[in-house]
């Protein structure tokens, strides 16, 4: 009897023994990477330190390997930077909210970018039917007529005129989320100025949060933030406002009119202000980036310019056929991404259960960053990856590198950006229009370096000069 007791005894410590170390295991990774600088802060003082937190995962990757862990305050988070580590995460819809909490005064807490399980997944689906091939394609006459006022504006200007090349962008782009998603509102120069300013003030202060503390309350910082967000959100709501009050008379169903539908207020304002913020907001920065680049490497410009001038009139109006005979177009666009770095990440999150990856257990809540922008700057994937250069994405070159080398737009839980084919549309309409009319030059003596954030920016404004091309 004595023996069965010290058995049974010996049984239930190893019970409680196992379950200690699963509790314990379920809160610490394995995971290779650093240690919490601060108890609080985590390794934000790292982050600040390095620049960005691009470039912080670009320095850690390297020290630690395709796999790393860090803290962002009190939340240990992993990173992974290679294809195959993508394909295994590739099932997971969530993201998680606390990557995304510095953009909550912005878009608000019903945004979709919060929004997780089968909720999220309705309104995605809902969503992603606006931003279809076939919707997407019908919107070439407008992408068309809106670069058309661009490139007869520009051919007005006098030779060497300086062009700010990011203004330029972002007004074309805001022209284009605006009817071709909300309507027919911005009518001139003065409100996209308007909301460009209050737009950078605001997105300015939400990233410089992620690796820093916030503004002091009651600070004439915190003012001015709070000043310019007011604006910018008494501006979409105008917008809105407009489209339920306009609504379409040629039987366009837009993404604003399926937002409103809804007959949850603050769902409508803060998808409405999510869909039109981030339906700009990149695209500006890609093209700005596209056009320096292709400024600074004038052969790729004059291979592209023949490209088009071989499928393309010069004033004639850019068709998805057309497009399917531009390949390399589609290589100049591809390199923009990759090298510009326009979306450094993506993150997801299995919230109720531990899961396995890369051969590590990752606990349940940890949020996993996607990061494309290592990725990208893989000199087994891409050889002298600093280096501009389209060919990298022949189909060929394609071919040859594993799935998920390449994903700008994300992909994990198929929940890409929703309007990954919006911007491309536009993006490929825009640049083959504008090289097949102008030869852009960058104007002289610029110092261009890119500012790593949610997404990438020129860290000044990139001035061209143009000159109409003899047919």
């Amino acid at each position: 009897m004595f023996d069965l007791m010290i058995l049974f005894a010996v049984f239930v410590a190893s019970i409680i023994a196992f379950c200690c170390f699963h509790k314990k295991a379920k809160w610490q990774s394995t995971v290779p990477g650093l240690k919490p600088s601060d108890p609080k802060e985590g390794n934000l003082a790292d982050i600040a330190k390095a620049g960005s937190l691009h470039e912080f995962l670009l320095e850690t990757h390297k020290k630690f390997g395709p796999i790393v862990s860090f803290w962002i305050r009190e939340t240990m988070a992993i990173s992974i930077s290679t294809p195959e580590l993508f394909s295994e995460h590739g099932t997971y819809f969530d993201r998680p909210p606390q990557m995304y909490k510095s953009f909550l005064p912005l878009i608000g807490a019903k945004s979709i970018v919060y929004t997780n399980g089968t909720e999220g997944r309705q309104r995605r689906k809902l969503y992603d039917s606006c931003y279809s091939h076939q919707e997407v394609n019908s919107l070439y006459p407008l992408f068309n007529e809106i670069v058309g006022e661009l490139i007869e504006k520009w051919s007005a200007k006098v030779d060497g005129q300086h062009i700010p090349a990011l203004s330029a962008m972002t007004a074309l782009t805001l022209k284009s989320i605006t009817r071709g998603s909300f309507g027919d509102y911005f009518k001139d120069e003065e409100q996209i100025t308007a909301f460009t300013e209050c737009f950078d003030t605001s997105w300015a202060k939400m990233e410089h949060t992620l690796s820093s503390v916030p503004p002091v309350p009651g600070s004439a910082e915190e003012k001015h933030f709070k000043s310019a967000l007011g604006k910018l959100k008494s501006m979409v709501a105008e917008i809105v406002e407009y489209r339920r009050n306009n609504p379409a008379t040629d039987g366009r169903r837009l993404l604003i009119d399926v937002i409103l539908e809804s007959d949850d207020d603050d769902q409508i304002t803060s998808d409405s202000m999510t869909f039109f913020t981030g339906g700009f907001h990149t695209t500006a920065s890609m093209m700005t980036w596209a056009l320096f680049f292709l400024a600074e490497n004038t052969d790729v410009q004059e291979k592209l310019f023949k490209e088009l001038a071989r499928t393309l009139d010069k004033n004639e109006d850019m068709t998805p056929d057309l497009i399917e005979e531009m390949p390399y177009l589609r290589q100049v666009i591809d390199e923009t991404l990759r090298l510009a770095v326009i979306s450094p990440t993506a993150a997801r999150y299995k919230p109720d259960t531990d899961i396995m990856l890369g051969g590590y257990i990752v606990p349940q809540g940890t949020p996993v960053l996607h990061s494309f922008g290592v990725c990208f700057r893989d000199e087994k994937l891409y050889p002298q990856p600093q280096i501009f250069d389209p060919e990298r994405f022949s189909k060929e070159r394609v071919k040859a590198r594993p799935t998920h080398a390449f994903e700008p737009f994300g992909f994990a839980g198929k929940r890409k950006c929703p309007g990954f084919r919006f911007t491309q549309s536009e993006s490929y309409i825009y640049i083959a229009r504008i090289i097949r009319y102008f030869e852009i030059k960058l104007v002289p003596d610029q110092v261009i370096t890119p500012v790593y954030g949610m997404i990438t920016r020129p860290n000044n404004e990139i001035w061209i000069t143009i000159a109409e091309r003899n047919e």
